[in-house]
């Protein structure tokens, strides 16, 4: 079993506490630096605190829809199943590779979702209207993330510069545009 905080830096997955942290250094066996609906500066300060932990890094997509699936990933070079894929990753041995989210990303998805349910159950066309609200709904996510990350990352002594991970070490390199955080783990 090899065990991952995800979304450490996200108010999505509630509350947290300083001890949150401690728990995550001490009893999870790495740190999830890439998610795909995750902001760039949440995405930034797992990586901050996995290299500051020395915890193995992995990156996931958590889409809920076609959109979105596979573009966030964790490779594993030559792994041939299961136990191997584990293994590697608990030697740290994971490439991240992906985007991070944002507004747009979330608005598309949220809306992508309700309009499929729309679709298939008719009964829920009455709750389409509320599909306009969507924006804002995002909108209003977006700033309550970044004001969350921001909190939790001046607590844990996290930094937001830009960060790619290399060889373990992080490089200060961010992707191109400055769009979203790209991460890549120099094979070991």
């Amino acid at each position: 079993l090899f065990v991952t905080v995800n979304h450490a830096y996200s108010s999505l997955t509630g509350r947290r506490a300083a001890a949150d942290f401690d728990l995550f250094a001490r009893d999870f066996h790495g740190v999830e630096v890439a998610n795909g609906h995750m902001l760039a500066c949440a995405n930034k300060l797992a990586v901050d605190f996995a290299f500051r932990h020395g915890k193995p890094v992995t990156a996931g997509s958590d889409s809920h829809t076609l959109h979105g699936a596979g573009r966030t990933f964790t490779e594993i070079a030559g792994a041939r199943n299961a136990s191997e894929f584990v293994t590697a990753l608990r030697r740290g041995q994971g490439v991240p590779h992906g985007e991070s989210g944002n507004c747009w990303k979330l608005t598309q998805a949220i809306s992508g979702i309700g309009w499929s349910l729309v679709r298939t159950n008719r009964r829920t066309a009455v709750l389409a209207p509320l599909l306009a609200f969507v924006p804002l709904f995002s909108g209003v996510n977006y700033f309550r993330e970044q004001a969350f990350a921001w909190y939790w990352g001046q607590k844990t002594g996290g930094r937001l510069t830009g960060s790619r991970l290399t060889g373990g070490r992080i490089n200060g390199t961010v992707e191109p545009e400055g769009r979203s955080l790209a991460l890549r783990v120099a094979e070991l």
